[in-house]
């Protein structure tokens, strides 16, 4: 018996050993095998053990029965398992093993959840970028207990189709059976974590997207009409999150993970793609009427070199610091320390005891407003103003200005519940209000209501 894939040199065992080694500590609630899935064969009986730091945690002997196989043992910190194979389902065969999965993909079926809530929402200019959630209560009479862990992916599906993938970030069990959990979607992931930013001078928006999701555990996928576009002016020290709104913005994107195993960024739509009837709103839908924005005032932003100098850091330090600076800065230079990273918006700096002092050359930020008025109204003005969207510059302004304007220009949302079908986030659709003729809009919100064979969800069209 041996095992695959074969090295260069072949050694015939009885009874062949694998040893998983890992770099930190894991928790989990088994370890799942997958054997041959081409073939069909799987070992029969095999042995593994669970160790911390040289300890011995757990020994079990298991008898798989196909070719995917859970071995349900939990065992909490442990860096290192021994899984030795003694019997395979045919004889003369080896053993052949495709995957190992530290835990167990669980399926929740419609009969095991007791409340499901998922509200996923998008914004078509990317004025700001929500995050999806799911809340579920789930019951279940398995032995294998659920072993929460932040971040945890879950897919959640209807009739073979995904709505969405979330990360758990709270859960809680109740009692033997049930277990809550709250979660949200990867854009909740990404306003968790942290991102340099910096002063941008042409970079493109695929290069500045592919360093936010850097380091991330899940895709996204940019539109290639949006690939190309050259981003000019400065994204503050922030969270991914709020970076990608920055871009978003910008460019003219929606960031959207509805139906999809990641991220989608695209541009927004504009043609009509969808149709709500009098039939699939129920009860009828309701007009709400916002205040109406008469006109919008954007700043467009420069920033260049300039050779005054500031002090970013004065004090006596043993090891190393971050040095996060509330204003972007070049040429950095350091006494009494070292200088081991920086960016414009940030330095890693390290000392020895002594007093450091870190200094920095300025940028010079420079801003021009950009004014645009529905010129029918004179009076009752309501001008809104849009200061700190700092990647629009004198360049592309003059497009945000047009799309922001025409964004606020429709005051009114179309809500109500609705048979979904076969309508997404993000769609532009037409909707028959059965009062005040047919609306046009976005599909900016949808919170879902499953049902057996159809999915009912209150909805929020922009006009």
């Amino acid at each position: 018996m041996f095992l695959f894939p074969r090295s260069t040199t072949e050694e015939t065992t009885s009874n062949p050993e694998l040893t998983i080694l890992f770099s930190q500590k894991f928790t989990s609630v088994g370890v799942l095998l997958t054997f041959n899935m081409m073939s069909g064969d799987y070992c029969t009986r095999l042995r593994a053990k669970w160790y911390s730091d040289g300890e011995l945690l757990s020994d079990m002997e298991f008898r798989p029965d196909s070719v995917r196989y859970f071995c349900n043992n939990y065992v909490r910190l442990y860096d290192k398992i021994v899984i030795t194979f003694y019997e395979t389902s045919r004889p003369w065969r080896p053993v052949f093993i495709t995957r190992i999965d530290y835990g167990i993909y669980r399926d929740f079926f419609a009969d095991e959840l007791l409340s499901t809530s998922c509200l996923q929402e998008v914004n078509a200019i990317s004025e700001n970028i929500s995050f999806n959630t799911l809340n579920f209560t789930v019951r279940t009479e398995t032995n294998i207990p659920f072993d929460f862990q932040k971040k945890q992916k879950l897919a959640l599906y209807f009739n073979g189709q995904r709505i969405g993938n979330f990360y758990l970030k709270n859960g809680a069990r109740k009692n033997r059976t049930d277990y809550q959990m709250d979660s949200h979607d990867a854009i909740g992931v990404l306003d968790g974590n942290e991102f340099p930013g910096g002063v941008y001078t042409g970079q493109l928006t695929r290069d500045v997207i592919d360093q936010i999701f850097e380091g991330e555990d899940f895709n996204y996928l940019l539109d290639d009409s949006l690939a190309d576009i050259p981003l000019i002016g400065y994204i503050p020290y922030t969270t991914k999150r709020n970076a990608l709104v920055q871009i978003a913005f910008s460019i003219g994107a929606v960031v959207d993970t509805s139906n999809y195993d990641g991220v989608l960024i695209y541009p927004q739509q504009t043609e009509v793609t969808g149709e709500f009837s009098e039939v699939d709103t129920y009860d009828g839908v309701t007009m709400e009427h916002s205040d109406v924005v008469t006109g919008i005032r954007l700043m467009a932003h420069t920033y260049q070199q300039s050779e005054d100098t500031e002090e970013l850091y004065n004090d006596t330090l043993s090891g190393t610091a971050e040095v996060i600076f509330s204003d972007p800065h070049y040429g950095l230079t350091i006494t009494g320390g070292t200088l081991l990273k920086s960016g414009d918006n940030y330095a890693v700096i390290s000392g020895t005891g002594s007093a450091v002092v870190l200094t920095g050359k300025k940028y010079i930020h420079m801003t021009t407003a950009l004014l645009k008025e529905n010129p029918t109204i004179v009076f009752n003005r309501n001008v809104k103003e849009v200061s700190d969207a700092t990647l629009v510059h004198p360049g592309n302004a003059p497009a945000v200005l047009e799309r922001v304007y025409e964004y606020y220009q429709r005051a009114e949302n179309v809500t109500g519940d609705v048979l979904l079908t076969d309508k997404t986030l993000g769609q532009v659709v037409g909707i028959d209000t059965g009062y005040d003729g047919r609306r046009e809009g976005t599909i900016e919100s949808i919170s879902y209501q499953f049902g057996i064979r159809e999915i009912k969800a209150e909805v929020v069209i922009h006009e």
